[in-house]
């Protein structure tokens, strides 16, 4: 009896010593592979969703590059994408206009890869697959402003053991897997009209870059508006909320509200013409957002939308479709406080939609940017106010999201601090892929004085003997010769006016023809 005992005992442990060794290897065969390969393999564009879209292909510029063009890359966030201002007017667009303008031997190409508010390490991330794409000559870079608020990829309260565990290649592998094949279920998923009373179409997935990609209340609500906006023909048979849309469509928006307030004396318990017609009070998109994009200089459209929005809560209190257009109109307006500096009410707003929709990233971002600015609501206050939401909602444990910036407030200059430190490594994470593929990289800081990523930059410019732009340094006496507002957006203040975005072009160029690269050509 013992002798089977021990047989067995034998057995089960040249079985786990053998799994043991087997997880060894396939271990040291992802890490060898990952060295060679740099992750070029991964297409990151798939988990990063509809965020891969970038500012050129958007605009329908792209060109087929030949082997004799020169390509530029032309890496960052909102910055790079300049969403303030026309395509024409960015940055990237205003180099094209300088290189074409020059008589050169070669073709330059430039390509606007930017993506707002992205961090240092989602660009790290999503590198690889635009590499492969574009094949850049030469990479521009100008990121790190938004890392101490965009969070995605940052996990600093995981130590340990558990750390240690999510830094090993095979889960890494496992979850690469197990994220694409959830990609693949939303994607199928969201292929039909959307289901707005469709509880259940809410997820929690992400993609590599830490973005979620999942069907939040805001994107359900958005393909909403979406299929509307798509309302070009006016018929009489037509629902009248369809004949307002098309109005709304037209540019002729009070004859929308009309509509929607005829509507409403035939049947005034219909919670979808209430909620549009609360759209059509308070939502106003300007074209390139040369103005301010909503209508909420006029606190009293904010109210009237906010009164409806009441009215149809009381008509059906538990209705989902209610709840993603009011978590929606929370996040546009409390967007639209911050960027006019009024940074507590913007703290109320973004609150009340997070409290709705704690799946959509803008909000957090946008609330960790407006509780910084304000003095009114301290990060205790936040702190709080997430300990209810968990109390009502225990489910918002497993919410990726929700917990990473629940840690941050917590204890936030902690996670200031390792951001500061991973923002480093990121940069040289980007300069080593670049330089392994034999790409020439250029840093630039940026305009405004964000003090830490502006730092950040130089320094790692300073250590690898890159060419630096240093815009900060040009912009300054133009500044106090010509003033902040020629530079600088009227209603955005971070940002660069059309006349900025040139500057930082011009500065780009000169770096290009001072130091010889043009003449190699």
């Amino acid at each position: 009896m013992n002798k089977m005992i021990r047989l067995r005992v034998l057995k089960i442990s040249i079985a786990f010593f053998s799994l043991i060794l087997f997880l060894g290897l396939l271990e040291s065969g992802l890490r060898i592979a990952g060295y060679f390969y740099s992750l070029d393999r991964i297409d990151s564009s798939l988990a990063i969703g509809s965020h891969s879209i970038i500012r050129e292909e958007e605009g329908e510029n792209i060109k087929l590059l030949t082997k004799d063009d020169y390509s530029i890359l032309c890496l960052g966030d909102s910055y790079t994408y300049a969403g303030n201002v026309s395509y024409s007017e960015t940055y990237p667009a205003n180099l094209q206009k300088i290189f074409a303008d020059r008589d050169l031997s070669k073709k330059y190409s430039v390509i606007n890869g930017g993506i707002c508010e992205y961090n240092s390490k989602q660009v790290l991330a999503r590198l690889p697959s635009l590499i492969k794409k574009y094949k850049p000559d030469t990479v521009i870079l100008l990121v790190g402003s938004s890392d101490r608020f965009n969070l995605a990829g940052y996990s600093f309260h995981e130590k340990g053991i558990k750390s240690l565990f999510y830094n090993l290649r095979i889960y890494k592998m496992f979850k690469i897997v197990m994220l694409n094949l959830k990609a693949k279920a939303v994607t199928w998923k969201a292929r039909g009209r959307v289901q707005l009373s469709d509880q259940k179409s809410l997820g929690s997935v992400f993609g590599i870059d830490d973005f979620p990609i999942e069907q939040t209340r805001d994107n359900l609500i958005t393909t909403y508006f979406d299929e509307m906006g798509l309302i070009d023909s006016y018929s009489e048979d037509q629902p009248l909320i369809e004949q307002a849309w098309y109005y709304y469509n037209s540019g002729e928006k009070q004859e929308a509200i009309r509509i929607c307030e005829e509507a409403l004396n035939f049947d005034s318990n219909s919670v979808e013409t209430l909620c549009n017609l609360a759209y059509f009070y308070y939502y106003v998109e300007e074209k390139f957002r040369h103005s301010p994009p909503y209508s909420c200089l006029d606190e009293k459209k904010i109210q009237m939308a906010e009164t409806v929005y009441n009215k149809a809560f009381q008509i059906e209190p538990n209705s989902e479709f209610i709840s993603y257009h009011l978590a929606h109109f929370y996040y546009v307006v409390g967007e639209d406080h911050l960027y006019r500096h009024k940074y507590d009410l913007a703290v109320e707003f973004l609150l009340e939609a997070i409290k709705l929709d704690p799946s959509f990233y803008v909000p957090y971002y946008l609330l960790a940017r407006s509780q910084e600015f304000q003095s009114k609501y301290d990060a205790n206050y936040i702190v709080e106010l997430f300990r209810r939401m968990v109390k009502n909602n225990p489910g918002l444990k497993k919410n990726k999201l929700f917990v990473k910036y629940f840690s941050f407030f917590q204890n936030r200059e902690a996670w200031e601090e390792g951001i500061n430190k991973q923002l480093g490594h990121n940069l040289e994470g980007i300069i080593n892929l670049c330089q392994k593929k034999s790409i020439k990289i250029i840093i630039q800081n940026y305009p405004y004085p964000y003090a830490a990523a502006n730092k950040a930059l130089k320094s790692i410019a300073l250590e690898y003997s890159l060419s630096f732009v240093d815009n900060k340094a040009v912009f300054k006496p133009l500044v106090e010769s010509k003033g902040w507002e020629t530079y600088f957006h009227f209603y955005n203040g971070e940002h660069c006016s059309a006349e900025g975005y040139q500057i930082m072009a011009e500065n780009v160029y000169s770096v290009f023809a001072g130091e010889g690269i043009l003449r190699e050509q």
